[in-house]
């Protein structure tokens, strides 16, 4: 299965929901008052710690950044 979803998509089956996953959170932060830690459970982040870290790695800024008044 994971070789036919790599072929379909194009990327591998963890990386694309890896991907989903901080989509959603992303529109989370621009859209709603939620503290970081319930977003990062919303999203299926068991552990704040890795969402801040995943989220910093593939975005390039810390989660809180997108609610600074300077990224309005």
């Amino acid at each position: 299965m994971s070789y036919l979803f790599k072929k379909e998509i194009g990327e591998n089956f963890s990386d694309y929901v890896r991907a989903l996953r901080l989509e959603k959170a992303r529109a989370l932060l621009l859209t709603t008052d939620m503290a970081i830690d319930d977003i990062s459970l919303a999203v299926g982040y068991a552990n704040t710690s890795s969402f801040r870290r995943k989220f910093k790695q593939t975005t390039g800024m810390t989660p809180s950044k997108p609610r600074s008044p300077s990224q309005s």
